[in-house]
């Protein structure tokens, strides 16, 4: 494992019930990519992934507003930075912080 971060979902926010409030996503990060769980009655599933074969060493969700952020490993391209603001279904890229 390389990365790791976990958010509470946004549509859990609205559920009433206190074990659906306690569902939340993960965001892990590998050297083969970056894999969205989902933690279900059967414990964590993979539903979504991105930038499969490449290596993702860290994710961070930011709690301030959802957003996630992925550093992606490109090899000849470089390191990168990459942005979702919705929930990990697209990213773009962003430039790093000076």
């Amino acid at each position: 494992m390389r990365g790791l971060s976990c958010r509470r979902s946004p549509e859990d926010e609205n559920r009433e019930s206190k074990a659906d409030q306690m569902k939340n996503d993960c965001y892990l990060g590998t050297r083969k990519g970056l894999f969205t769980l989902a933690q279900t009655s059967n414990g964590w599933e993979i539903v979504d992934s991105a930038f499969l074969g490449v290596p993702v060493p860290m994710v961070l969700t930011d709690r301030r507003n959802g957003r996630l952020y992925a550093v992606v490993e490109h090899g000849h391209f470089g390191t990168k930075l990459q942005c979702s603001e919705d929930g990990g279904k697209t990213w773009e890229e962003i430039g790093t912080p000076a």
